[in-house]
């Protein structure tokens, strides 16, 4: 739907008879499209691999949506689930399809303990895009780099330094002209 925004999140689902939420259920991502933030389309999945997953987010690049999502099964894996708790990267031309293409699964593997709330985004000075990945437990933010969205390999940022421990964020573009605003109102 043209000219409306979708919006997502994570839900566990019961059937209508089951009011008291006994049944075992799992969390999927949920969108709906809404013009006006008054009134949404019937919510539908969006992401339903069978099993719990996360903290979506998506971006757009050359024609593609990007879709990282956490798969939030046991702590490293769960034992037959090696990706759990890890980031998953897919790709679609139509941002609200439901059958996106695995691009990478386990991103943030061996240089995070695991991971939830991926934040992705393009540098400013460069063909690079960041994907910070919230290491949970208290870590915070790890970012993660890449010169081709497209190829799923994540490598950690070396020399990276955030402040305190930042956690589930964006990272929003300004202008120059926005950034002289903001700073100049930020001094004292």
């Amino acid at each position: 739907m043209r000219g409306a925004y979708v919006v997502f999140w994570a839900s566990t689902i019961y059937p209508a008879d089951d009011p008291g939420h006994t049944t075992t259920s799992y969390n999927r991502i949920m969108s709906a499209t809404t013009r006006d933030f008054r009134t949404f389309s019937e919510p539908k999945p969006w992401f339903d691999p069978g099993h719990s997953v996360i903290d979506s987010t998506v971006i757009r690049h050359d024609g593609e949506y990007y879709r990282f999502s956490q798969d939030d099964r046991g702590p490293g894996g769960g034992g037959s689930t090696p990706c759990g708790r890890y980031i998953t990267e897919e790709k679609s031309k139509v941002l609200t399809s439901r059958s996106y293409d695995l691009v990478k699964e386990c991103v943030g593997q061996g240089a995070i303990v695991g991971g939830e709330g991926p934040l992705v985004f393009r540098s400013n000075t460069g063909k690079r895009w960041y994907l910070f990945i919230d290491e949970y437990g208290g870590k915070g933010y790890k970012p993660f780099e890449t010169t081709d969205l497209a190829s799923g390999d994540w490598q950690p940022v070396a020399d990276a330094q955030l402040p305190g421990k930042p956690r589930h964020g964006t990272v929003l573009p300004v202008t120059r002209a926005e950034y002289q605003r903001l700073a100049a109102a930020s001094r004292p």
